[in-house]
């Protein structure tokens, strides 16, 4: 049996998705299922190849065991109420620690997906976008808050392709924060949602949706504060949210785009870091968008 979407408490039940550790036999049973499910998550180590084929392939997200065992622990309820009854915990006994762990992940890869699902028929959402950022850790930071919140459609990371800057300290391919740091910076929360890339933001902006408000951070004479009445207006229910790196910022091609509004978050006397002003405008955009204004 699925766990309860519901165990996670009250503000999870009004985000977009809910996570579930399911048997395989469970997932197959259910679909089609209307469009509700957006991605299965697997343990590319331990399922077996017959059952792989039988998933359903274009939602599917083979994980590698040590991002399985990690991204597990974001799925609802615990390890204990997935294996409940199975008698191949037995041979469990005695085992404690990250072995226990280990053999749980191991266990639940031959016979579990994860789940995620929208609580209900698709529509749009914000879309969130990170541009020019450098390091890792930031981008993972974010990334684990943006899933976190249950509020975003999806994730874009534009970067460049190749033939990016060196950031001493950090291990970039070809210019790029590789997608298995993203996986662990994040704390595995990041194969719970859509990633994709873009080069550049000329890029971004020719395949972006004309119709989508772009809410963009930034530091500008036209920018209004996030705390103010105006900042509140801002949010729409499916604009686009845009993270700069705290040095460049974002490019002009963005900051003085027509459907874009450059919002500030006021300080004593220097930006703060990109994480840290993330947090402060998502907040700001939730609360917008339930209608108060208690910002």
């Amino acid at each position: 049996m699925p766990l309860s979407p519901h165990d996670a408490g009250r503000l999870d039940e009004q985000g977009r998705y809910y996570v579930m550790l399911e048997t395989v036999q469970s997932l197959i049973s259910s679909l089609p299922d209307g469009g509700l499910i957006q991605r299965v998550l697997f343990s590319s180590d331990h399922l077996s190849d017959d059952i792989k084929s039988a998933l359903p392939l274009a939602l599917s997200v083979p994980l590698p065991f040590r991002s399985w065992k990690g991204a597990v622990l974001n799925a609802k309820g615990t390890l204990d109420d997935a294996l409940n009854g199975d008698a191949r915990v037995v041979a469990l006994e005695g085992t404690r620690g990250k072995e226990l762990l280990d053999a749980k992940a191991t266990l639940l890869g031959a016979t579990h997906v994860m789940i995620v699902r929208l609580r209900r028929p698709f529509t749009r959402a914000p879309i969130l976008v990170l541009m020019g950022l450098r390091y890792r850790g930031n981008v993972g930071t974010i990334v684990r808050s943006a899933v976190q919140a249950n509020r975003f459609e999806k994730i874009v990371i534009v970067d460049p392709a190749e033939g990016g800057e060196v950031v001493p300290g950090e291990k970039l391919v070809k210019g790029r924060i590789a997608p298995i740091d993203i996986d662990y910076y994040s704390l595995q929360n990041a194969p719970l949602i859509e990633i994709v890339r873009a080069g550049s933001a000329q890029e971004w902006l020719a395949g972006a949706d004309p119709d989508r408000k772009i809410v963009a951070a930034a530091l500008k004479e036209d920018a209004v504060s996030a705390y103010s009445k105006e900042g509140r207006e801002a949010w729409t229910s499916d604009c686009y949210v845009l993270v700069g790196a705290e040095t460049e910022g974002l490019p002009d091609a963005i900051t003085e785009h027509p459907n874009v509004c450059n919002m500030e978050i006021p300080s004593l006397s220097a930006s703060i870091n990109v994480g840290c002003a993330f947090s402060v405008l998502l907040t700001c955009m939730i609360l917008a968008q339930a209608g108060t204004s208690d910002v």
